[in-house]
């Protein structure tokens, strides 16, 4: 079974026109899901989230992975440009615990990462922007993201300090584990920018960094 997982909600901002939708995928269970939404103007767009309810994820190798295909939608009327942002615990990331098997063709990434604090963990965080607007109602061709695995080094004693350092988590002692890798979706306008591009359209709505992004809030631009 796929889950897909929409939530909105408001949010006032003096930039271009922008939604954000966000959500957080439990691994190891696979059942928490948490959103996120902020919208502005005419642009809406909807973060499209598809993984096998259930599935679990151990230390192996790439034909180990799990699926997660992050796509983003544009429900809206106006053409817009969208962006993912996709957050993993920087205990994870750093140590190369995870790898995340990505889209390069149609999305631009950063070059590097950017860290935050969401909660009571540092994530860093992947950006990657999608190169062409997207119509009303159209989605994105190909994934952001196709799926994650963990990597083969990850040992048990490995996996119990992660869960001392609150990065693994479980409800009970003796329940299944689990760790979240978050993800952002963002859109901005395509008017004005169709010579630009959409770098530079998010550059002027939305430029980021580790005190102000969508995980914890952008700050106002005096």
């Amino acid at each position: 079974m796929k889950k897909k997982n929409v939530l909105t909600a408001a949010l006032a901002l003096s930039v271009a026109a922008i939604l954000a939708v966000g959500g957080s995928l439990a691994y190891f269970t696979d059942k928490d899901a948490k959103e996120n939404v902020f919208t502005v103007g005419d642009v809406e767009i909807q973060l499209d989230e598809n993984y096998e309810e259930d599935s679990k994820l151990y230390p192996g190798a790439e034909k180990d992975a799990v699926t997660k295909e992050v796509d983003v939608t544009n429900i809206g009327s106006e053409n817009a440009y969208v962006r993912v942002h996709i957050a993993v615990p920087s205990a994870l990331d750093a140590n190369g615990y995870i790898h995340l098997l990505r889209n390069e063709s149609s999305w631009a990434w950063e070059a590097g990462t950017y860290t935050t604090k969401i909660g009571d963990l540092n994530y860093n965080v992947y950006v990657a922007t999608y190169q062409e607007a997207l119509a009303a109602e159209e989605q994105t061709k190909e994934h952001a993201l196709n799926s994650v695995y963990m990597d083969k080094k990850v040992t048990n004693e490995i996996i119990k300090e992660l869960e001392k350092a609150g990065v693994i988590t479980a409800t009970q002692p003796d329940a299944q584990r689990r760790l979240n890798i978050q993800v952002m979706a963002e859109g901005v306008q395509e008017a004005g920018f169709e010579t630009a591009g959409a770098a530079a359209a998010f550059e002027a709505a939305l430029p980021y960094s580790a005190d102000s992004n969508p995980f914890i809030g952008y700050k106002a631009i005096n």
